[in-house]
């Protein structure tokens, strides 16, 4: 049997930012996203979204990025600590790139080079 990360087609990176997702049955939450990709995200949360399953449909906003569209995404599975979603269509072309470009803006504000 293969394993949920032998099923990805999209390269994942870790990265931790924080979102706001919306479903039907669970409105306004925010939590963490532990990786990302151009395809979908894992989300860890304070509550257990026990009300979430496989296949609801819903949309998660990136919060620190100011001109991310909210992103229809889907349920792709519920555990105890969070959410994976997938992104119902690749609508945020370049989000990676986006992404890898404010981490490495974030750190560099952190860990400034020294002269």
């Amino acid at each position: 049997m293969r394993s949920k990360a032998e099923n990805r087609t999209a390269p994942r990176i870790q990265f931790a930012t924080r979102v706001l997702v919306q479903f039907d049955a669970v409105k306004g939450v925010t939590g963490s996203t532990v990786d990302v990709s151009e395809s979908g995200a894992f989300i860890t949360t304070q509550i257990h979204l026990k009300a979430l399953s496989p296949g609801d449909f819903g949309v998660l906003k990136i919060l620190h990025i100011a001109d991310c569209a909210e992103m229809p995404c889907v349920v792709a599975r519920v555990t105890e600590t969070g959410i994976g979603v997938e992104f119902a269509d690749i609508c945020q072309a370049g989000l990676i790139t986006q992404l890898k470009s404010t981490k490495s803006s974030l750190v560099g504000r952190l860990n400034p080079k020294s002269t």
